[in-house]
């Protein structure tokens, strides 16, 4: 008879045995394959999400604040031939129908051409839709012929943070019935930002959002389809009206270079500087007071000019304390002048606009407490006057401020600055009739930049010499010197940051693996003490066949292959159940653990490796499992198998040198405490790989020096029933420690994960996960103004509540940039960042830090700069260390807003905070790094009103223009924690998985052991213990085994997540692991009771028959 049929016939024999091996493998194979499936499922989720997101896009060019022209466009599209280069006019917005029953904020409102929806395959013939997403439908119930109200701000010519902007309530309208609803795949999801959540997008034509804007043949964003050479070619076309630049002919012998900006930024004026070494930059500016002889004339014009701008008007140039005068301020002052002559002092004051665009005014004399300063006085002697009808001052000398030509009268212009219209007099308005903005004094170019200029520009115009200059070849050299991305542009991407979001995400699969490791390994130590039975069952056949002539080796074989068949079944149909635990988990997903991943459905995905790694590891460890059940009973002699005399069959930890067992014992201890302080350098995968290491070293030391007591427990010493049960345990050391092994295993998952279980600890505290703050609030449209200034809130109709009342501390944001938290799962390549006030939330004690390069305070370390420049950051622990995959001291590259890589540095992390998704930085570092973004998007409000609803309510509608929406702090901070501790409870599930199992072995065991031990019970009846004490030492055996596992998983897990409770303020959950302890310890007690109760049956006295 060949091996292999004799493996087969005591497979079928042993039919019972050989389909609980198959099931043991069957789980640990289902278990193994459905982690890593379920990160194949993640990752195949969000590949579909942001392919369906970009469509055929493969780059993009972001023009920031500026606006590119459709000729731009269109030279691209010609260069290189194709219709899949599109133009976009993008704005942020609101949408509500006309009763107001249906309002939606943070809107993106996209004018289109038809380029664009070649790009996702789709095709919309009409010249006149509104047409929106399947999101925005769905959550707002919308659908075609419901009319609806768009609102956007009105762009400006500049930035609504820099001076002279004009006005800032200026808010466009579209209205109209929606045509279309776009479905997700065919652009509906259109989206530059790797985020999970939807977005919720409104389409109309290109030329129609143009109009309505004022924005005419203009785009924001320019999207293609893969082309080599785009990188270069955008630097290759551009036009000066696509830097929003162009000519005037002011000045005899000059061409003169203007900004529709108003402001010239450094890096054009730079450019002009290289090619003409001999052009000169003007820069004018609204003065608010000319001051002399205790005699003022209100709103007028200065200008800082150099040489040539004075040999054009026949002056001497300025020197930095010298003012030449319009003449008509030297008539008296019947005609409006201040009636000074030549060497007479002269003051000045103008508006400052500080970057939180609150107006301080310079030369007054006084400082920022209205406290006296000398040193703030702008006086300028007289050297020289201007008839106030030269030729030369009648050519313009000021930039079209906006407004400006617009501006009936002095009193109308809308200049975006405070003007206080009951200072302009009569003659003031006839000067601006007969002269409009011509300036009325003239000061020292230098003098005047250092005055004037601001992060938008030092300039307002540019003179250059019209010898030898032509224009094409000037375009030529300004493109040489310039790159689009040098003005506030960028260049994105969007394919490879489309593929690095999904493919850098989190690896779900090995997060997965590794807090599902503990249930595989108690399933294979059940199969190894199955496997032990079945061996050990069998030792007078196994003698036979020896004394028949059967050598070990084929003993070996026919054992292996008997055993192994079934573990190799179980594993390959576990790969089925892996698929089946998957669908399972992603049905999870979208219903009982939602919370997870909010707004996300789960698309089922594989990968033929993930089936290939989890059937080789199963039927490998099977291997070894079979191997040391088998190996030291077929060491046993012909005779004492036939006896049955075959010891313990025991493995290393049962039989090895205690020397070497206390060896191993400081060995794991030593390297898993190592591991536990370096998991706390460590961050997502490897953090929880780490962690979970660390925990199965301490665990494994603990086993290993268990083992070395119950060799040493081997003889009852007292005489009692608990002593003669626990010092059976010793008799079997292998399946004593195979059942403390799988109860410790799931414990310490149940226990170490739920330790890091969010509750609803108190959040009132300033050093909580609110930093003490009532409401978190964003808008969608900048809010520039002051909201802290009683005048501003008078605006807004909320001048009810004072600032004691309710206080706003603004945040700048960087907004097309992607929210880094556990609410998305995708990697952020480009992180949200904030810029805030170190100072405010220094002197409150705001937050909660987890840890910091610490010095005097947390917040204060943004005010520092490395040595190599590096610019400190702050962000919460979990977006950081999970989403980021950064710890303290890492750095995180950006592009900064002239498209220079910069380096930021992570320099403390807060405890669960509101503030997750974002990078903190300071405020001064994020205007130097993003000098072009203007307003505030992001709001902490603290509030000491009692009626949270009404404060709600009216700062929602007194600031509704601007989208604002805002959410208590609380919730907020619930929504985050509610994430963390469901993917808690999907652990807690696998560690339940291991505790039962851990309990299933037990009360196999307890049956095996009865069987085997039936003739010792029967004696033990025979010589007077009755059948209620035989139960107590059998039950006392197994409740001790059990008793010894929940100990050391406890024990394990205490001394596993110690150093993290106790470098953090995080409050561990006692309650919770005590009640879940309980409840393991009486489960368990109970199974074991059970299990005894249903074992112990019959006549024990029979058994004596059989000796």
């Amino acid at each position: 008879m060949s091996i292999l049929r004799l493996s087969l016939k005591g497979l079928i024999y042993n039919w019972r045995l050989s389909v609980c091996l198959l099931l043991g493998t069957f789980l640990a194979s289902s278990i193994l394959a459905g982690s890593l499936l379920v990160g194949d499922s993640v990752k195949k989720t969000l590949k579909s999400k942001a392919f369906e997101r970009i469509g055929s896009i493969d780059s993009a060019l972001i023009t920031g604040d500026r606006y590119v022209t459709d000729d731009f466009v269109e030279k691209l599209s010609e260069k290189f031939k194709t219709d899949h280069i599109s133009g976009i006019l993008r704005f942020p917005g609101t949408l509500n129908t006309p009763d107001k029953s249906i309002r939606s904020n943070s809107i993106n409102i996209n004018g289109v051409d038809p380029q664009f929806w070649n790009l996702f395959n789709n095709e919309i013939s009409s010249n006149d839709y509104i047409a929106i997403n399947e999101s925005l439908a769905a959550q707002k119930n919308l659908s075609v012929g419901d009319r609806v109200i768009i609102k956007y701000e009105l762009p400006g010519r500049v930035s609504k943070d820099a001076p002279l902007s004009g006005e800032t309530e200026k808010i466009g309208t579209i209205s109209g019935e929606i045509t279309n609803i776009i479905p997700a795949d065919k652009g509906g999801q259109f989206s530059i930002l790797a985020e999970q959540k939807s977005t919720l997008n409104i389409f109309v034509p290109l030329k129609l959002l143009q109009e309505e804007s004022g924005k005419v043949d203009r785009c924001n964003l320019v999207i293609t389809s893969k082309i080599d050479g785009f990188d270069e070619a955008i630097d290759n076309h551009w036009d000066l009206e696509d830097l929003e630049l162009s000519y005037r002919s002011t000045h005899n012998g000059f061409t003169e270079l203007i900004s529709e900006r108003v402001f010239i930024s450094q890096e054009v004026e730079d450019a002009v500087k290289e090619i003409h070494s001999d052009s000169e930059p003007i820069i004018s500016y609204l003065i608010n007071d000319i001051i002399a002889n205790d005699k003022t004339v209100p709103y007028s014009v200065g200008t800082g000019i150099g040489k040539i701008g004075s040999k054009l008007l026949g002056i001497t140039p300025p020197t930095r304390n010298e003012i030449i005068l319009n003449s008509w301020l030297g008539a008296d002052t019947d005609n409006g002048g201040l009636d000074v002559k030549l060497k007479d002092e002269v003051n000045l004051t103008f508006y400052g606009v500080t970057d939180s665009r609150e107006f301080k005014i310079i030369g007054d004399g006084f400082d920022d407490n209205k406290e006296e300063d000398i040193e703030d006085i702008l006086s300028f002697k007289v050297t020289g006057f201007i008839d106030k009808d030269n030729y030369a001052l009648s050519k313009k000398w000021v930039p079209d401020f906006p407004g400006l030509d617009t501006a009936k009268s002095l009193a109308s212009w809308e200049s975006g600055m405070p003007l206080d219209t009951k200072k302009i007099r009569d003659v003031d308005e006839s000067y601006w009739d007969k002269y409009r903005s011509t300036p009325k004094v003239f000061i020292n170019l230098d003098r005047a930049q250092e005055l004037w200029g601001n992060r938008f520009g030092m300039c307002t115009s540019i003179l250059i010499k019209e010898t030898n200059f032509s224009k094409d070849q000037f375009l030529e050299s300004l493109r040489s010197n310039i790159k689009l991305t040098d003005i506030g542009m960028s260049k994105i991407d969007i394919y490879n940051n489309a593929i690095s979001s999904y493919e850098n995400s989190l690896d779900f699969g090995s997060l997965f693996a590794s807090l599902s490791g503990f249930l595989i390994i108690s399933s294979l130590l059940l199969c190894f003490v199955l496997c032990s039975f079945g061996v050990e069952s069998r030792s007078v056949q196994l003698g036979a066949l020896r004394s028949l002539g059967f050598t070990v080796k084929k003993i070996r074989l026919i054992l292996i292959l008997e055993l192994l068949i079934p573990l190799i079944v179980g594993a390959f149909l576990g790969l089925f159940g892996g698929s089946i635990y998957t669908k399972l988990a992603l049905a999870g997903f979208a219903s009982i653990w939602s919370d997870a991943a909010p707004g996300v459905n789960f698309i089922y995905g594989y990968e033929t490796s993930s089936f290939v790694i989890s059937f080789i590891v199963i039927v490998f460890f099977s291997y070894l499992v079979t191997r040391i059940s088998i190996n030291k009973l077929t060491k046993v002699t012909p005779k004492n198998l036939l006896n049955s005399a075959i010891g313990n069959n025991e493995t290393f930890l049962s039989t090895g040198s205690s020397l070497v067992k206390y060896l191993l014992v400081i060995v794991c201890f030593t390297i898993g405490v190592a591991l536990i302080f370096l998991s706390r350098s460590l961050q997502g995968e490897k953090l929880a790989g780490a962690f979970f290491g660390s925990g199965f070293l301490i665990l494994l030391g603990f086993i290993i020096f268990f083992s070395i007591y119950l060799r040493k427990t081997g003889k009852i010493q007292k005489l009692n029933l608990f002593r003669i049960g626990s010092t059976n345990a010793s008799r079997k050391t292998s399946r004593s420690l195979a059942v403390v092994s799988t109860v410790s295993l799931g414990i310490f998952l149940v226990l170490s994960v739920n330790a890091f279980r969010l509750g609803d600890e108190p959040t009132a505290s300033n050093n909580s996960g609110t930093g003490g703050f009532e409401f978190y609030a964003t808008s969608t449209l900048p809010i520039y103004e002051n909201l802290n200034d009683p005048k501003i809130r008078d605006n807004f109709g909320i001048e009810d509540y004072s600032v004691e009342q309710l206080k706003f501390y603004p945040l700048r944001t960087l907004m097309n940039s992607e929210e880094a938290s556990c609410q998305n799962l995708s990697y952020a390549n480009n992180p949200r960042i904030l810029g805030v006030t170190p100072n405010d939330l220094s002197k409150r004690n705001s937050f909660r830090f987890s840890a910091s390069n610490k010095t005097d305070s947390n917040w204060k370390l943004l005010f520092n700069k490395t040595s190599d420049n590096l610019i400190p950051a702050i962000g919460d622990k979990a977006s950081v260390m999970w989403a980021m995959k950064k710890k303290i001291g890492d750095t995180i590259e950006i592009v900064d807003g002239n498209g220079v890589t910069k380096s930021l540095m992570i320099v403390g992390l807060l405890e669960n905070s509101i503030l997750q998704g974002s990078l903190a930085i300071s405020e001064d570092h994020f205007i130097e790094l993003f000098p072009t973004v203007g307003g505030y998007n992001t709001f902490l409000i603290d509030s000491n009103s009692k009626d949270e609803q009404s404060v709600s309510k009216d700062l929602t509608k007194g600031l509704e223009l601007r989208g604002f929406d805002l959410i208590n702090s609380n919730i907020r901070l619930k929504e985050y924690s509610n994430v963390q501790n469901t993917y808690i409870s999907i652990f807690s599930v696998l560690g339940g998985l291991g505790v039962l199992v851990g309990t299933l072995g037990v009360g196999i065991i307890i049956a095996r052991s009865v069987l085997e031990r039936r003739s010792e019970l029967s004696v033990m009846r025979a010589i007077g213990f009755n059948k209620s004490k035989i139960k107590k030492i059998i039950l006392y055996e197994h409740l001790f085994l059990v008793s010894i596992g929940i100990i050391i998983g406890v024990v394990s897990s205490i001394i596993t997540i110690s150093p993290s409770s106790l470098s953090t303020s995080q409050q561990v959950p006692i309650k919770l692991l005590l009640t879940m302890t309980l409840s393991i310890v009486i489960g368990s007690f109970i199974f074991c009771y059970l299990a005894t109760q249903l074992t112990i049956k019959g006549k024990l006295l029979e058994g004596i028959k059989t000796e």
